[in-house]
């Protein structure tokens, strides 16, 4: 007779798919109507300012041919880069760049359905690896899809896949076997270690905080699963396994690394410090108390409370786990400390307990993350994004326990089994209720709101693109440096042309501490005669106004630039921003000029303006309009020692040389080659205190007056 095991170990694998696939329809549906993303067109995004503006405008740029170390629509006239602010989001990148090709709004709505239903897998198939049934593995990735988190955290759309805490889960337990067995087929051989290899660059490749995560959860399984079976190999292989995922992590960083080796560090941008990391820290209290608004009117009012009353309440307030959730806390910490308990559940669930201790323990205020932010790194500093991790634990341990509590049940009320459908039915309309809170709902005006502003903009963006060529330079009033400088307008809301208009060169988005930041930087501080005069040397061709904040300055530059371009205007449906495109042609005679390394801060006193340097200081210019040739600039150098400059490009050809001295000011006068884009004053005296008290050590002084402008003039242009 033939074995019927095989067959029915199908049948079960396939009846297990089934209820998976289940299970995310029913998340994706629960999230899709709980958000009030039907309330209006799934075109328009479900959240249109601040950090999704950035995910566009950063995933918009990874499509391009450029990526994000080259980005030409944004941060004109240099164009700029993203990579000094690194993310390590490879996969979500990719996800959501085929996503996003059908539009930013829907690319937006899709990428969260598609995280809801991926989680809600990844929940479904860990829990059943841990040895729960399909029912409370149905739980467990109903919850872990539905977790306040993934509701609250919508602004930062990647986070919303946190489907690497399944994964990290199932290599921790992958540690007990080899990764290579050699008892297995050959064929079975080579596809557990390309599932590891898979599950390891998912890790690697979902952000540096989930991968980070993930290494702890490694790390802290690899002592387990060492103790467990009193041997060092579950060690070794975890060495293996956290060496491919920060394999992954390093190569996505490899931009960063080669840009800082040829333009050096950004000291700029992504600076933490150790205080973040209490200040973005867990707490128990967050984790176990009710989601906002919650349906039942006491536990509302009890959050409200505590939010009321709290210090440090920030995003680490999404970090709620629900009632089954928190239960699954409450529980770890008994079967981690009371053998007895310890003892009923199966390895896979102990585990999941010491993880939700462990991860609790590092990430809460005071924790080890805070020694390890003080004494490794501080640049992990948001460890209340760990919750997730904590909640899909803490959610198999409360079904394992209900697993048990029920066959204990079952055994001694046969009848009950009848009935375990309609139970669990009611245990899953209990953890909707209970998790999801009808504030998350948008209303119909809300989204109606949205959807107008969206379309709004896409029409004012388009329409300028229609009437500029391809290319075209636009100035963005005001001036909002980026990234994370929050200002009048809200962080990354000038981002919103760049999404709709792509074949523009927009000024936003120049990066901060970088040329084109410190050239836009620069500009802004001119009177607003010079203002316009810089626009049209350089060659900007329109000027778009956000209507939302105004100053007399900037009303000062759309006078100026209207009388001087005869300029067209073009007001966006809303009236949120208007354009002023110049209806006078003109050609670009300058090319954008300033300061790039090794300058000290600006200090000034009256017209007066001066920049210390240390060694070898740089200036960069913008790229050379299409068929001019050289351009002219004029450098005031002193010193507090004599010495000899020489000013070379950055292939080491003197473009000129003279000897500063500290009683005068020497004058030098280059002419800089169209292909250059920097320039380096080579000084043959090192930098050293003044000795007057400043402890900065001082090479090269430039001079130049507060109206000077920032431009390299054209010696001749080429004709049209």
């Amino acid at each position: 007779m033939l074995d019927p095991a095989p067959t029915e170990r199908r049948s079960a694998r396939v009846i297990s798919l089934i209820v998976g696939i289940f299970v995310a329809l029913l998340a994706t549906g629960v999230y899709w109507y709980a958000t009030g993303m039907q309330r209006g067109p799934l075109s328009a995004p479900m959240a249109y300012e601040g950090d999704p503006l950035q995910y566009g405008y950063i995933i918009q740029s990874f499509s391009q041919s450029g990526g994000l170390s080259s980005i030409d629509n944004a941060g004109a006239p240099f164009g700029t880069q993203n990579v000094d602010f690194p993310n390590g989001d490879l996969s979500n990148m990719a996800i959501a760049a085929t996503l996003f090709s059908g539009g930013y709004g829907l690319g937006f709505n899709l990428y969260l359905l598609l995280s809801v239903a991926l989680t809600a897998l990844a929940g479904f198939g860990i829990a059943r690896h841990c040895g729960l049934a399909r029912g409370p593995a149905l739980l467990v990735a109903l919850a872990f899809a539905l977790l306040p988190f993934h509701f609250q955290r919508i602004s930062h759309l990647f986070y919303t896949n946190y489907t690497t805490a399944a994964v990290a889960l199932w290599l921790s337990l992958r540690l007990a076997s080899p990764l290579f067995d050699r008892s297995r087929a050959t064929r079975d051989r080579w596809l557990g270690v390309g599932a590891v290899a898979l599950a390891c660059i998912w890790c690697g490749t979902t952000g540096v905080y989930y991968a980070f995560f993930s290494c702890i959860v490694l790390a802290i399984a690899a002592v387990v699963q060492s103790a467990r079976a009193a041997s060092v190999r579950p060690a070794i292989r975890a060495v293996a396994i956290l060496t491919g995922i920060s394999i992954c992590v390093a190569i996505q960083l490899i931009p960063t690394r080669t840009h800082n080796q040829t333009d050096g560090k950004n000291p700029s941008v992504g600076q933490r410090s150790m205080v973040e990391s209490e200040v973005y820290g867990l707490k128990l209290a967050q984790l176990l108390l009710p989601v906002h608004g919650h349906r039942i009117g006491l536990l509302a009012t009890l959050r409200e409370r505590y939010d009321a009353q709290a210090l440090n309440i920030n995003e680490n307030s999404t970090a709620t786990l629900g009632t089954l959730g928190s239960a699954g806390f409450m529980m770890s910490l008994l079967i981690l400390f009371v053998p007895r308990v310890r003892r009923r559940f199966p390895h896979a669930q102990q585990l999941c307990a010491v993880l939700v201790v462990s991860l609790f323990i590092y990430a809460t205020v005071g924790g080890l993350g805070s020694l390890f932010a003080l004494g490794v790194s501080p640049q992990i500093r948001a460890l209340n994004r760990i919750s997730p991790f904590i909640g899909l634990f803490s959610l198999i341990v409360a079904a394992g326990t209900l697993q048990l509590l029920w066959q204990h049940l079952r055994s001694r009320h046969p009848m009950l089994a009848r009935n375990a459908g309609l139970i669990l039915a009611g245990f899953a309309v209990l953890v909707i209720l209970d998790q999801v809170s009808p504030g998350f709902r948008n209303t119909r005006e809300q989204r109606a709101a949205v959807a107008a502003k969206y379309e709004s903009d896409r029409a004012f963006a388009q329409g300028l693109a229609s009437r500029l060529p391809a290319g075209s330079r636009v100035m963005q009033l005001p001036y909002s440096p980026y990234p994370e400088s929050p200002d009048l307008l809200g962080s990354y809301a000038q981002f919103r042309n760049n999404l709709h208009a792509p074949s523009l060169h927009w000024s936003h988005g120049a990066m901060r501490g970088r040329p084109e930041g410190n050239w836009l930087a620069a500009v802004n501080e001119l009177p607003a005669e010079s203002f316009v005069d810089v626009l049209q040397a350089v060659g900007f061709s329109a000027l778009v106004i956000d209507n939302r904040v105004s100053s007399q300055k900037m009303l000062d530059i759309e006078k100026r630039f209207s009388e001087r371009t005869r300029a067209v205007g073009l007001t966006a449906p809303d009236s949120s921003q208007k354009a002023l495109l110049s209806a006078t042609p003109w050609r670009a005679t300058a090319r954008a000029f300033t300061q790039e390394n090794g300058w000290h801060a600006t200090e000034a006193e009256g017209q007066r303006h001066w920049s210390w340097s240390l060694d070898r200081p740089t200036f960069a210019l913008s790229p050379a309009e299409p068929g001019a040739g050289e351009c002219d600039v004029q450098l005031s150098l002193a010193s507090i020692r004599q010495m000899k400059v020489k000013v070379v490009d950055s292939q080491g050809q003197v473009l000129a040389e003279s000897e500063v001295k500290p009683e005068a000011v020497s004058v030098i006068n280059l002419r800089i080659p169209a292909g250059t884009r920097r320039i380096v004053l080579e000084n043959d005296v090192p930098a050293a205190p003044a000795g007057n008290g400043d402890p900065r050590p001082l090479a090269l002084r430039w001079e130049r007056t507060a109206d000077a402008l920032p431009l390299c003039t054209y010696a001749k242009i080429a004709q049209q």
